[in-house]
């Protein structure tokens, strides 16, 4: 085929697969127009009917947001632009592949800086980027890899970079069954797997009776020298019979993977489920950072002799110390001042050693160059204040933050003993005679996985723990598994007496089903309980509070530690902090895995089994995340809590805005109320009654959805809290559907939405039915 007609095929396959979008669009519009027509026939017939301020206005509410749904579409049918949500990206890598490399370090260097570019934790939905987002302007930028999955949550949903990676190491490992291998943390993760036995200690176990789900055998010690194709041979003659229902793992050498290793005639896939399931529950599966780094060859910077140019930098300095700009509202500044400051703390925490080694490879200084330059783009852009929607700044930022983890990769300024220290500062003051010590974990459930092991190891067995009524559904998931576990609600003295640990969450989390289903999102009363089983147990107690829902400096945590200052101090009271950083440490963009811990006790010999969550690899986050949280806590804590504040601001302003009936349980459409003393950064929305899939789809997943998105508001589909957008959730119970809305930073959202609410309330008729 000549050049030419290679030329006119690619054209017109191009214009075939626009006019096939273009199909696409103008069916969607259609459907979405027949359905809007059947609605309106409903309409018309409901009026002769008595279900008329009901079923009536709900077929008129249909009838308007699905003819508003096929404008949408049909406008984007006939629309002459087309959207490219992988733009950022493939500019990104463009523009690193033509940098050139000198060696194996700076080839891998350039390779994990074009994985990282726009990797989220937790991803976006790309049928709603590609499709839906285009029809309202709004160019929401992603990772070609992007899912809806969380990063260590492999055992729900697969991530396309986990698989990828997957792929490769079973390649390398000559592994031909796809349920075998699993990747994990880089360290060693057994010691946190269900009663896991190794195998050159089975003379010691050839007397116990184990069923399969309840324990783990490690061959890893044992087949260590083997090769690979006499692994299976090898751990069979090994394994006594009594035993053969027993999980049979082998770990990496370096931690990485796990291997499930079959019997004969057997398939492994239960016993892989079983594996991936628990370590994507305690979050030991191989964060979003680990999956794309394929090993850590960077941790040390190399020593370089003195270099004297430095040009580039102070350039870039002298940009940053002179730019200004007018932001619009709070929320503007305090993600335009964020970005800022840590951009400045970043500079002012690299010492000249690290700059050196920069400016000994070319390959570096192009990257930082490449860096300094589109950074410089971005905030000229902002300086102009050229940005009809709020969503356009942040979306520029999202740029900033992007080349700011490029930056972060190149410098690594902070060691693992620096946030300790970082910590202490955002908490201070405490009590006299207090000092909390520090960890950034990978995330809070393996925060919390620590605390679980570590309380196990203190008490010599299965501990007993009491729960409050606001653990999170993945806490109560976890402690079932390991522990005696109780609802405090439901404990008896006995219980109180006997507990090991509570576990607590001050502010409410969402609750999802119809048996937690809640009229009454409160705030626990954490220093009564605390008082009660001090009160009982004559044994030191641990106190572990969930703070993801909190400040960073921990304000209600800091009144229990302060009401408990004397137990502490006498060694009876172990106080510990959590909190998932994916939700509100990163200005809502959730490229780096973190969890910032810290626990406050006297030190002596009876706590030691706490020591580990401050020195297990298999607990600490990844090097990149872990200067994050360094540089953030550092020189944007204040913006930080700013961030936070807006957020939990937006959403009070609604709730306190919106018609009281959707509070009252009778209601079809209702809302659950949550006290006023708590914290919110959730609105949980409920609809009941026939149908309630059809009318909960219809009146929030697409009636939200497309108002909010025609008034400017993105609403994007994730599975987390705490981001700058707004965010929804839909899941379907047997006798009710649930919708958690998390509202984003712009404060003119709250008038939307609470307009929304008013239309959601008249839903409900005229009386309550």
């Amino acid at each position: 085929m000549s050049h030419r007609k290679k030329i006119t095929f690619l054209f017109l396959a191009v214009a075939c697969c626009l006019a096939a979008k273009k199909a696409v669009y103008c069916g969607i519009a259609l459907l979405l127009l027949q359905c809007s027509s059947l609605s309106f026939i409903g309409e018309v017939f409901c009026k002769m009917t008595p279900w008329a301020d009901t079923v009536g206005e709900e077929c008129f509410f249909a009838r308007r947001v699905l003819s508003l749904g096929a404008q949408s579409f049909f406008l984007q049918a006939c629309s002459s632009e087309e959207s490219n949500a992988f733009a950022s990206w493939e500019e990104n890598a463009k523009n690193l592949s033509a940098i050139p490399v000198a060696s194996e370090e700076e080839k891998e260097l350039v390779a994990f800086l074009k994985r990282r570019w726009l990797s989220k934790a937790c991803g976006y939905s790309q049928t709603a980027v590609h499709w839906a987002c285009p029809c309202f302007d709004f160019d929401v930028q992603m990772h070609p890899d992007s899912t809806r999955s969380y990063s260590r949550d492999q055992g729900s949903q697969i991530s396309k970079a986990y698989e990828k990676r997957l792929k490769e190491v079973r390649q390398e490992l000559a592994l031909s069954d796809e349920n075998s291998l699993i990747l994990t943390r880089p360290s060693v993760v057994k010691n946190y797997l269900p009663r896991c036995i190794e195998i050159d200690a089975m003379k010691k176990a050839e007397s116990t009776s184990l069923e399969r789900g309840t324990a783990v055998l490690d061959f890893t010690s044992m087949l260590r020298d083997e090769p690979a194709d006499a692994w299976e041979k090898k751990y069979r003659t090994l394994l006594p019979a009594h035993l053969k229902g027993a999980v049979c793992i082998q770990e990496g050498d370096d931690g990485d993977w796990i291997r499930i290793l079959s019997l004969e005639n057997e398939k492994p896939h239960d016993a892989y489920r079983f594996i991936l399931e628990w370590v994507s529950l305690f979050g030991f599966t191989a964060n979003a950072v680990e999956v794309n780094r394929h090993g850590d060859s960077l941790v040390d910077a190399y020593t370089a002799e003195a270099v004297s140019d430095f040009s580039e930098k102070e350039a870039f300095i002298r940009f940053l110390n002179a730019f200004s700009w007018s932001p619009k509202g709070e929320h503007e500044a305090l993600m335009g001042d964020g970005y800022l400051a840590v951009l400045k703390g970043l500079f002012q925490e690299s010492s000249e050693q690290q700059w050196r080694a920069v400016m000994r490879s070319e390959a570096k200084q192009d990257i930082m160059r490449l860096c300094f330059s589109r950074i410089q783009k971005v905030l000229g852009k902002v300086a102009l204040g050229d940005f009809p929607r709020f969503y356009d700044l942040t979306a520029s930022l999202e740029q900033v933050h992007e080349n700011l983890s490029s930056l972060l990769e190149l410098l690594s300024p902070f060691k693992p003993k620096d946030f300790s220290a970082i910590y202490q500062a955002v908490l201070d003051p405490l009590p006299v005679g207090l000092k909390a010590r520090s960890a950034v974990h990978s995330s809070g459930m393996t925060s919390l996985a620590g605390i679980l092991k570590a309380v196990e190891n203190s008490v010599g067995g299965r501990p007993r723990i009491l729960y409050g009524e606001n653990l999170y559904f993945e806490g109560l998931e976890a402690i079932e598994k390991v522990a005696h576990s109780v609802a405090m609600s439901n404990a008896t003295e006995e219980d109180w007496r006997e507990a090991d640990l509570l576990l607590s969450q001050s502010n409410p989390a969402w609750k999802r089903g119809e048996p937690s289903c809640p009229n009454l999102y409160r705030e626990e009363r954490i220093i009564d309980d605390v008082r009660r089983a001090l009160q009982l147990r004559s044994k030191p107690l641990s106190v572990a509070l969930d703070c993801t829902i909190e400040w960073i400096d921990c304000a209600k945590g800091k009144k229990i530690i302060e009401a408990f200052d004397e137990e502490i101090a006498s060694g009876k009271l172990n106080i510990l902090c959590y909190r998932s950083g994916l939700k509100f440490d990163l200005f809502g963009m959730d490229n780096f895995c973190g969890a910032p811990f810290f626990m406050i006790h006297n030190e002596e010999g009876h706590w030691s089994a706490f020591e580990p969550l401050l020195t297990d690899p298999a607990l600490q986050t990844d090097r990149l995340s872990f200067n994050w949280y360094c540089l953030a806590y550092r020189y944007g804590a204040d913006h930080l809590e700013r961030y936070r504040k807006q957020i939990f601001g937006n959403t009070r302003a609604i709730l306190t805005s919106i018609p009281q009936r959707l509070f009252d349980p009778a209601s079809r459409y209702r809302v659950i109320p949550m006290e006023a003393s708590a914290t919110p950064c959730f609105i949980d929305i409920k609809v009941s009654g026939a149908l309630h899939e059809l009318r909960a789809s219809t009146a929030i997943g697409a009636g939200l959805y497309l108002q909010a998105m025609a008034a400017g508001h993105p609403v994007l589909y994730r599975r987390s809290i705490g981001f700058c957008h707004t965010n929804l959730g839909l899941l379907f119970n047997e006798d009710s559907s649930s919708s958690r809305l998390t509202v984003g930073l712009d404060p003119s959202q709250v008038e939307f939405y609470v307009d929304y609410f008013r239309q959601l309330d008249r839903l409900n008729g005229s009386v309550l039915q």
